[in-house]
Parts: structure tokens; C-alpha cells; sequence
């Protein structure tokens, strides 16, 4: 798992089937997440890669998160990974700018805040 403020990078290992044997192939992978303070609605991707990249997330958030491998033999016997939770980094506080005093017509006086990291 890599996180950052926006991105969260999964990649999870070939599951060991019960009903279908050791070998057996898988057909899919169904990724399954969601914002922790948002439960619903989860969203689910079908893959047959054993890593995913989930974009455009919140910074300072939390996301609930679990792969599901569904054999290719034998019933589809399903296997599901824990439940994973990762919170993404809050960004840093924005600069406060702020216009101090314009001395004369060419030139201006700024001063701002460094951000919070």
C-alpha cells in the first residue's frame, strides 16, 4: 500500500482457492471501496491485475477497502482479503497572503504565513 494526499496504490497477492485447488486460475479480482464517512455508495472494480490505483481522493480522508479474487474453476469459488482502511495525508494549510502597505504606485509590501506541513 503507498499513500498520499490524493492517491491510494494497492496491490494484493494470488489467493489460495479451498474447492478449487492450489493452482486453480483466478478470474477476476473485484475491488471494492469506499469513504469511510461515507459508506455508501462502494464502488467495485473488476480487474484481473493484482494492483490498482484509486485517484482523486480526498486529502485528511479515510477509505475502506477489500479485494475479492473469484476462482476461474470449479463454482467461482470467491475469496475476499480483511477489510483495509487508509486514511490519506492532510494537505498542508494554504498560505495566508496579505498585502501590507503600498509604499508608492511601483511597488507593493507582502507578507504571508508559511503553511502547516
Amino acid at each position: 500500500v503507498r499513500v498520499d494526499a490524493t492517491e491510494v496504490a494497492l496491490a494484493w497477492t494470488r489467493p489460495r482457492f479451498r474447492q478449487a485447488g492450489i493452482n486453480a486460475d483466478v478470474r477476476a479480482y473485484e475491488l471494492e471501496w469506499s469513504a469511510a464517512h461515507q459508506p455508501r455508495p462502494r464502488v467495485v472494480m473488476v480487474t484481473d491485475r493484482r494492483e490498482f490505483v484509486l485517484c482523486d481522493c480526498a486529502p485528511g480522508q479515510r477509505y475502506v477497502c477489500v479485494v475479492t479474487a473469484v476462482a476461474a474453476d470449479g463454482d467461482g469459488e470467491r475469496v475476499s482479503s480483511p477489510q483495509l482502511v487508509v486514511e490519506t495525508p492532510a494537505s498542508p494549510e494554504r498560505p495566508v497572503l496579505v498585502l501590507e502597505r503600498a509604499p508608492c504606485a511601483r511597488s507593493v509590501a507582502l507578507a504571508w504565513t508559511a503553511p502547516r506541513a
